[in-house]
């Protein structure tokens, strides 16, 4: 029953739309000012519903050399009193029974009337068949714009360089022709939080709408409701939290689907899950007019998102990295499983902000004063990857959870986007406890017996901790001068792992980057790290450097020259101080900053 409801609906929908096989399109040359069409798209629910369109005329080299598009006004019901609707994006405009394009553009969002840009067809089917190349972009500077959102700092708006989605706006102010905003619906957030990186997409030409559940909508039509004027998704997180944008199918041949008629990430080959959708409701308003939507069923990938549509294929499902969160607090367990779409810039944003956002979720979140996390990687041919640590509320910067999820998301932008192999993640496993006590301590003094030491010497290391409202209290540890050390300049470091890794200069990430395989890089983002440690260190002035992730002093001149070769050079990182004795103390306080004293080696 289920089977025949679905191919009537599909039937009554091809009834519904002036499309053939043997479709036709007609191409920019033929199309002249005044001519009139029908536009194509779904306001309500599932069903494909038509407006009229008016060409104004082709503006020619638009969006760039031989890039044309067409100027058009809409008329008819909705578009009268909402104007162009964010979740138009891809509707097809049929003239005389011939496809000219796609709806994609409009000019500002206080215009009296529905003026829109159309993306012609023959620019869009160009995508099938493309060579298939990603975008360049940086995962850091997406994630560090998305992190300087949710601290407050008010940056994300404006998009950084080279990533993710152009604006495309011409010159012109509130008159600019600008590609229609892209609904993007976050189900499973808290309000806070999707207040907070609102404006971070927005930046990115989205239109964000907080929804419910992101499980699939069982109202959503199947695969084969997907033709021109259907609305499809992009689903680029799904289970209990959800992210997904949706626009409207412009063209389908087979399992060959084209929509949008302007980027959605804009970052060229993808493997985005494609899914079919239902429209809820589509809203009026005078500041931009969007459609609130549904994803339904996965029924394909995307494939290709670039200047001119994206592209995708009805058939194979994309992997996704699977997520289970799991928060156990004084009321009980929560687990959250999710699936977050595999792209090495998107990938690690959208892993900081799904964690942090379940953290903030919890029903005693407030309450919480410490977490302690747990994460494992599991991949498919390497060994688990595990890392623990914990993180306290200092009242201030990020919250409370987000410390916690971007350490995990800068750890998966350097596993991700790695030079060497993608690794398979079977799954990501992130446990956290909760805690209601603030437990944190300063390092603030640091003793010594004497400031002269000598080779292989024990030294009673006194460090002073200072806990939030508690008394100070006194850590000793052994110290062991190298029996090798000459003579010379040594200085003796207490503190925050974090503390000791401002004064290394950022070694772990040199190390890291000149990583040559992504076991070494797994090596070493295994070392342990935690934030309630006491760590102690021994740094002296060397000859040394970082070749291939590995750290090496006292280099005798000879190596140096070879080093310094231009063939050689490139590849490694110069060091003036290097760490030659330390050593680590468990505490039961997260540790702030630290202390430093001077010793001369006689």
């Amino acid at each position: 029953m289920r089977y025949f409801r679905k191919l009537m609906l599909a039937f009554l929908w091809f009834l519904a739309v002036p499309v053939s096989h043997a479709q036709e399109f007609m191409p920019v040359d033929e199309i002249e000012t005044g001519m009139r069409g029908r536009g194509w798209s779904v306001f309500t629910g599932t069903e494909i519903a038509g407006f009229d369109v008016e060409i104004l005329g082709v503006m020619r080299n638009a969006l760039g050399p031989k890039q044309d598009m067409i100027l058009a006004r809409l008329t008819g019901d909705p578009v009268d009193r909402a104007g162009v609707i964010a979740g138009m994006s891809g509707s097809p405009v049929y003239i005389d029974g011939r496809l000219i394009g796609a709806v994609s553009y409009r000019i500002g969002s206080f215009t009296h009337e529905a003026i829109a840009g159309i993306t012609p067809i023959q620019d869009m089917l160009k995508l099938e068949g493309i060579s298939r190349r990603a975008h360049a972009g940086s995962a850091t500077d997406l994630l560090e714009g998305l992190v300087a959102q949710v601290e407050g700092k008010g940056a994300g708006q404006a998009d950084p360089p080279g990533i993710g989605w152009p604006a495309r706006k011409a010159a012109g102010g509130a008159g600019a022709m600008e590609p229609i905003r892209t609904p993007l619906v976050f189900s499973g957030f808290s309000p806070e939080v999707f207040e907070s990186i609102a404006p971070f997409f927005e930046g990115r030409g989205f239109h964000p709408v907080l929804g419910g559940g992101g499980g699939e909508d069982a109202g959503a039509p199947g695969q084969e409701a997907l033709v021109g004027g259907a609305p499809v998704a992009g689903q680029l997180v799904r289970g209990d939290i959800g992210i997904a944008a949706s626009g409207t199918v412009t063209y389908r041949d087979g399992d060959h689907l084209f929509a949008f008629g302007h980027p959605f990430l804009g970052m060229g080959s993808v493997e985005i899950p494609m899914a079919t959708a239902r429209v809820l409701h589509t809203l009026p308003s005078s500041l931009g007019s969007f459609k609130i939507t549904a994803p339904g069923e996965v029924v394909g990938t995307f494939l290709e998102d670039r200047l001119t549509a994206i592209y995708g294929e009805v058939g194979p499902i994309p992997a996704m990295i699977p997520v289970e969160l799991t928060l156990r607090t004084a009321v009980g367990t929560r687990t959250f499983a999710y699936e977050i779409f595999k792209n090495p810039v998107w990938t690690p944003t959208l892993l900081f902000l799904t964690l942090g956002n379940g953290m903030v979720g919890t029903i005693d979140y407030s309450s919480a004063g410490t977490l302690e996390m747990n994460l494992r990687i599991r991949f498919d041919r390497y060994p688990d990857l595990v890392i623990e640590n914990v993180y306290t509320s200092l009242g201030r910067g990020l919250p409370l959870p987000f410390l916690a999820s971007l350490d995990v998301a800068r750890m998966f932008s350097f596993l991700y986007g790695n030079l060497f192999e993608q690794p398979v993640v079977e799954k990501l496993e992130f446990t956290v406890d909760t805690g209601e006590e603030t437990k944190f301590a300063l390092v603030t003094s640091l003793r010594v017996p004497s400031v002269e030491v000598e080779p292989g010497e024990e030294i009673p290391v006194e460090v002073f901790l200072t806990p939030y409202r508690g008394e100070p209290t006194r850590q000793v540890v052994m110290m062991k001068v190298p029996e090798d050390t000459p003579p010379g300049p040594m200085i003796l470091v207490a503190g925050s792992h974090r503390s000791l890794a401002t004064l290394e200069g950022g070694l772990l990430g040199f190390r890291l980057n000149n990583a040559r395989s992504l076991q070494q890089i797994l090596r070493i983002l295994g070392e342990e790290r935690r934030n309630d440690h006491l760590y102690l260190k021994l740094f002296r002035k060397v000859s040394g450097t970082v070749v291939q992730s590995e750290v090496l002093t006292d280099l005798p001149p000879s190596v140096l020259s070879v080093l310094d070769s231009k063939q050689v050079s490139r590849r490694r990182t110069k060091l003036s101080i290097a760490s030659v004795e330390g050593a680590s103390v468990p505490t039961d306080w997260i540790l702030l900053g630290g202390q430093r004293v001077d010793l001369k080696v006689k």
